[in-house]
């Protein structure tokens, strides 16, 4: 397997710099240099002069064809893909793979019995190689999965997290520290570290970190020399709750090999090789629990059963790492990679182009029991979290209600983007709001003493003007009347839309109010009887800055009273 990559390594050093020495801006109408661009799976590049040679003669169907392949590949528009393949496709002239990437676009767009009709198609065309490459028959199985994960979506929703993060270039591997206080992730953006080009059009990858300020996401920043080079590095897992970032290198530090970095304060220390992990085969993943004894990676040495493996070690007593044994449990003949633990501890998450996967990689979860030293039967996380893409890498917060990915949207900003993902059939974060109503000068309303609510008027004696009686005249009786209790109501209601909350009323004899909020932003109404109606805010914050107790006072003003004024 490493000398694949070393292919690609020497390749994009020396040979490919002759054809996309820099990112295509504009087409040059070099058909020579179209063709390389397509055969070496530059597709970005490809894309550029394929739309210029296609605006000349739309009716050559090499040009409708290619450029069908480079907007599927690219994702950039799938709908104009799959008008593109489905004309190629009526050429019988044309390579029968035709019908396979018709397929793939159809799957893109969620249409697989259309699908399968096309890898079909081209399964059973004496002409197609259906190889490693095309496997026509695992794509019509694929989408038969797909077709039963679409009855049950998962309730999730998507957010995505913006330009502070995100570049137009592919961004991936996300992951997040259990208080969402730091995100680390992979980006293959211009700005990286020797701006070195790819085989793929795109520049090699370096890692970034970005830490939230106020709950948002800003300012995110290249990790560089201690970790990056100028050319592949990418962030493939971590240890413990973040104290260690697990690294694939593809450079001169390392082939196709796992390296560690350690936390220290805000930062990491300078990477180093997991040597005890790395073979003389390809390693590309890593994740250890939550105390650091065990760990999982991916690796295609020998033992296993597909391509890819999953494999396990526990920490011995001089802190290195033990023998390897394979995960025979959850590996198939397909590949599985990108393992990854919950912050518990007790949930893999990984991903599989095997199992029901419902197109290229699906990330799937497991659990091990330690009664029976087995791992669960891996459950696929469904549809919308998978999709026809290859999908990863996820990696979930302390509440597990969110997690963050990486995904091609049409909401996206490049070609694949960091989301963070909400399960919104689980229950949010709540915090316990609590404190005490008080008076401007900052006393207790209700224990102060320096506020009595205004009595109701009391009923005048009444004399009745026909007596002639001598004695005293009947007064009406007049019940005795309570001092006034303090009723203060606080009525708290959604900021964005005023949705109602929930009426609270502070303890009447010590003035204190508690309520449970999610996060979010919320207005707060206060009014009572001999009090002005005042408003607050609160402030749930995620992320780095949620807390789970928040002590808070709210302020009330007494009713103003205007004495009347005398009249002449």
């Amino acid at each position: 397997m490493k000398s694949k990559y070393l292919f690609f390594f020497l390749f994009s050093l020396f040979t490919f710099s002759a054809f996309s020495q820099n990112a295509a801006t504009t087409p040059t109408g070099d058909s020579k240099a179209a063709k390389d661009n397509f055969t070496f799976l530059n597709y970005k590049d490809a894309l550029i002069e394929y739309q210029a040679f296609f605006l000349k003669d739309s009716t050559n169907p090499e040009y409708i064809y290619k450029l069908g392949v480079c907007y599927l590949q690219t994702k950039k528009d799938i709908n104009n893909a799959l008008r593109l393949l489905l004309k190629a496709s009526k050429d019988s002239k044309l390579d029968p793979v035709v019908w396979y990437y018709l397929g793939q676009a159809y799957q893109q767009l969620l249409k697989y019995n259309e699908a399968i009709e096309a890898f079909t198609k081209y399964k059973n065309d004496p002409k197609s190689k259906d190889d490693q490459a095309y496997t026509a028959k695992r794509q019509i199985e694929m989408c038969k999965n797909a077709i039963e994960l679409l009855k049950k979506p998962v309730n999730v929703s998507f957010e995505n997290l913006g330009k502070e993060v995100n570049s137009e270039a592919p961004d991936f591997n996300p992951y997040i520290t259990p208080d969402e206080s730091q995100l680390v992730y992979t980006s293959r953006r211009d700005k990286n570290t020797g701006r070195t080009p790819d085989y793929d059009g795109h520049f090699t990858a370096d890692v970034y970190m970005i830490t939230p300020k106020n709950g948002q996401f800003v300012k995110t920043r290249n990790m560089g020399g201690l970790i990056n080079t100028e050319l592949v590095e990418e962030v493939v897992g971590v240890g413990g709750n973040g104290d260690f970032l697990y690294l694939y290198y593809d450079n001169y530090q390392g082939l196709g090999d796992l390296f560690f970095s350690a936390k220290k304060g805000k930062s990491y220390t300078k990477s180093a090789p997991l040597a005890s992990i790395n073979s003389k085969d390809m390693e590309t993943a890593a994740s250890s629990n939550q105390n650091n004894t065990m760990i999982v990676f991916s690796s295609d040495q020998q033992g296993g059963k597909g391509e890819t493996d999953l494999w396990l070690s526990r920490i011995l007593p001089n802190g290195e790492w033990g023998p390897a044994e394979n995960i025979s449990e959850i590996n198939t003949e397909e590949d599985e990679s990108f393992p990854s633990f919950s912050p518990d501890g007790k949930t893999l998450y990984f991903a599989s182009s095997g199992h029901n996967s419902m197109g290229g990689y699906d990330i799937f979860k497991t659990a091990y029991n330690d009664s029976t030293k087995k791992w669960a039967k891996p459950i696929n996380l469904g549809y919308p979290i998978n999709n026809s893409d290859d999908n990863t890498v996820i990696s979930f917060a302390k509440n597990p209600r969110y997690a963050y990915i990486a995904a091609c949207r049409p909401e996206g900003i490049g070609y694949s983007d960091i989301y963070r993902i909400t399960f919104n059939d689980l229950p949010p974060s709540y915090t316990l709001v609590q404190g005490n109503v008080i008076l401007p000068d900052s006393t207790n309303l209700y224990t102060s003493g320096n506020f009595i609510p205004p009595s109701p008027p009391v009923a005048a004696p009444v004399v009745s003007p026909k007596s002639k009686s001598k004695t005293a005249p009947k007064v009406a009786e007049v019940k005795p009347v309570e001092t006034p209790k303090i009723d203060v109501v606080i009525n708290v209601q959604k900021k964005s839309d005023k949705t109602p909350i929930g009426i609270y009323r502070p303890n009447p004899r010590t003035g204190k109010y508690m309520m449970n909020l999610p996060t979010g932003e919320y207005v707060v109404i206060l009014s009572g009887n001999g009090l002005q109606t005042c408003t607050d805010e609160i402030i749930i914050p995620e992320k780095d800055l949620y807390k789970e107790n928040i002590n808070k006072p709210l302020i009330i003003r007494k009713l103003e009273v205007v004495e009347p004024t005398e009249t002449q």
